[in-house]
């Protein structure tokens, strides 16, 4: 699968670039003269939902084996020896057992095992997890509480098919899906990177997950010919900034001006992600927005003392887009407000539900009304900006460049 070690491939990663030879295409500047990669990598993208269950129900109409979960990305994450195979598991319940897992009727001595389908297309090839259907490999790891975890292993393509399907309608011209598709492959890169270094929690040795705290992935749910092809046309592209590879965060409606990075997660100043002002997302549906929230609603969420009541809510410090920094609480009976970053506010509160924190405060009786632009945190592209920018004639690498600054996309494989 791979022509140099992962090692390798990021500690190079400079070098490669330098000996790069300048292309004209709308989709990248630069090709390494020989590919960093023979494949797309491997990954695994933990399924949110199915942590921490106690059953799950699976479905793949064609012939499998279950192997035993090996860590060696090279391997595609399976050891060598067939545990089970048969020939369909036509929506059958998975358990963990005392020694290992059930799957259906099948009993596995084994507490963290892949299921891989054998057949190469067609829909034998799909295993649905509930009701949506994957590609790819199944892991199921059996944690310490007697409940499962799953995870979809997939490439990373493939991978892409159900990542830019999720976070952009399919309606949105070419080269925005496109530019989304090089803005997540780079993203994914980047934690495979982060997750070999380390692994925050022993329980999920996972490199991405399903939500919107990494990259939206909803399988093949969404996906269709018009985003293979994108996704496609952009094979092994990624950005770099002096020759290394960054976290291309991305979100859905900046509202006017995308924002520094360190501005407003902790953190140091990363260069593509200082902000620019953008003027192409002013016909998204979020660009305005209002929402009231209760008061006692807010202090449950905020895991506040129930005894107190909130006197007042008001942003302290704001970044230059207007997405506020950080928001201030008076408690009643309390000498000092508390601070909180604006970030984390919203997320406790619902981020599907205060859109973002580009937004005015004010107070309505028992409740706190929020008139505000934007969805999402504000950083990285824009997606409803990167869906103008396409309707108005710039290609994939323009957009790129517009929104991730000083970058270069460069082909590895």
């Amino acid at each position: 699968m791979k022509r140099f070690t992962w090692r390798l491939l990021f500690c190079s990663f400079y070098l490669l670039l330098v000996i790069s030879c300048t292309q004209t295409s709308p989709f990248y500047r630069f090709k390494t003269k020989q590919p960093v990669l023979d494949d797309p990598p491997y990954l695994q993208v933990l399924l949110v939902s199915y942590k921490e269950v106690q059953s799950v129900p699976i479905t793949l109409r064609g012939r499998f084996e279950i192997r035993a979960y090996d860590v060696d990305r090279s391997r595609r994450f399976t050891a060598g020896d067939i545990l089970e195979k048969g020939s369909m598991l036509n929506n059958v319940t998975v358990r963990a057992t005392r020694d290992g897992l059930k799957i259906g009727g099948i009993i596995v001595k084994a507490n963290d095992v892949v299921i891989i389908p054998t057949a190469s297309t067609g829909p034998g090839s799909l295993i649905k997890v509930g009701t949506r259907p994957y590609r790819g490999r199944l892991r199921i790891k059996a944690l310490s509480n007697k409940k499962l975890a799953l995870m979809n292993i997939v490439d990373m393509e493939t991978y892409l098919y159900g990542v830019v399907s999720s976070e952009m309608n399919s309606a949105f011209p070419p080269h925005a899906l496109s530019a989304q598709a090089v803005a997540a492959r780079t993203f994914a890169l980047f934690r495979i990177k982060r997750a070999q270094k380390k692994r925050v929690n022993p329980n999920y040795d996972f490199d991405v997950t399903d939500d919107i705290f990494t990259q939206v992935y909803r399988g093949e749910e969404r996906s269709g010919q018009k985003i293979y092809a994108v996704v496609d046309n952009s094979r092994g592209v990624i950005l770099t900034y002096q020759g290394r590879i960054f976290e291309s965060i991305f979100h859905d409606t900046c509202g006017g001006r995308t924002e520094p990075v360190h501005l407003v997660w902790s953190g140091p100043l990363v260069e593509p992600l200082k902000g620019r002002i953008c003027g192409y997302c002013y016909d998204s549906r979020f660009n305005h927005w209002q929402v009231t929230i209760p008061a006692r609603d807010i202090i449950t969420k905020l895991k506040l003392p129930e005894t107190k009541s909130i006197e007042n809510i008001r942003i302290v410090d704001s970044a230059p887009g207007g997405h506020a920094r950080t928001i201030g609480i008076k408690l009643s009976d309390s000498p000092e407000e508390i601070k909180m970053n604006a970030q984390k506010f919203r997320i406790a509160l619902d981020p599907n539900k205060l859109y973002s924190t580009r937004f005015e405060i004010k107070k309505r009786g028992q409740s706190f009304e929020f008139t505000g632009r934007g969805w999402g945190h504000g950083v990285g592209l824009c997606q409803e900006g990167a869906r103008g920018m396409a309707e108005k004639g710039f290609n994939t690498l323009e957009i790129l460049e517009y929104y991730y600054l000083d970058t270069r996309a460069v082909k590895i494989y």
